[in-house]
C-alpha cells in the first residue's frame, strides 16, 4: 500500500539554504513557505517529512537524515561515500572536522552550523539497508547535465509493502 501526501492547511512548509537572500525569503515567505536557520529546520524532520537537499554533501547530513528520521529524501548518492576511506578513517575526521570548525571560527559570516559526529559511517550504512532508491535520470536537452547528477530518491518502503 502506498502513502499518499496532500497539503492542506496543515501542512507546513520549511526551508534552509545558507544562499538565499532577502528577495528570496520574501517570496518564499509570500508562499506561505517558513525559512529557518540551521540547524533548527533539522529538528523538524519526522517520519512526515520529505527533505529535498540535492546538492547537500552526504558528509554533512545531519544526524536525522542519517537516521532515517524523514519519509523522504531527494540528495547525493549515499554508497560513495560509505566506499571513501574518509568515512573510516576517524583521524582524517577529526582532523577536517577541527580544519572547518577553525574556518568557521575565523570566518565572519557563517559557513556550517552542524558539525556532524564522527558514527555517521554507521547511521549510514543502517539509511542504505533499509532505503529503496533510484537514481534521477539525466536531465536532456538545455538542461545543465549535472544538475542532478548522482541524485537519488530515498525512500523507506510501506510496512506492507515488506
Amino acid at each position: 500500500m502506498s502513502t499518499q501526501a496532500r497539503l492542506d492547511e496543515s501542512t507546513k512548509l520549511y526551508i534552509q539554504d545558507p544562499v538565499l537572500n532577502k528577495v528570496d525569503i520574501s517570496f518564499l515567505s509570500s508562499l506561505d513557505i517558513q525559512v529557518l536557520p540551521s540547524p533548527d529546520v533539522f529538528s523538524l524532520i519526522d517520519s512526515h517529512a520529505l527533505v529535498y537537499a540535492p546538492h547537500y554533501q552526504v558528509r554533512g547530513w545531519p544526524a536525522q537524515m542519517r537516521q532515517s528520521h524523514a519519509r523522504c529524501i531527494i540528495g547525493n548518492d549515499v554508497k560513495p561515500v560509505l566506499i571513501d576511506d574518509w568515512m573510516v578513517d576517524i583521524a582524517r575526521k577529526r582532523k577536517w572536522f577541527g580544519d572547518l570548525l577553525e574556518t568557521y571560527n575565523k570566518a565572519t559570516a557563517g559557513i556550517v552550523h552542524t558539525i556532524p559526529d564522527l558514527d555517521a559511517a554507521d547511521e549510514l550504512r543502517n539509511f542504505v539497508k533499509i532505503h529503496e532508491a533510484v537514481c534521477m535520470p539525466t536531465p536532456m536537452g538545455d538542461v545543465a547535465r549535472s544538475a542532478f547528477n548522482d541524485t537519488f530518491v530515498y525512500w523507506k518502503p510501506d510496512e506492507e509493502d515488506e
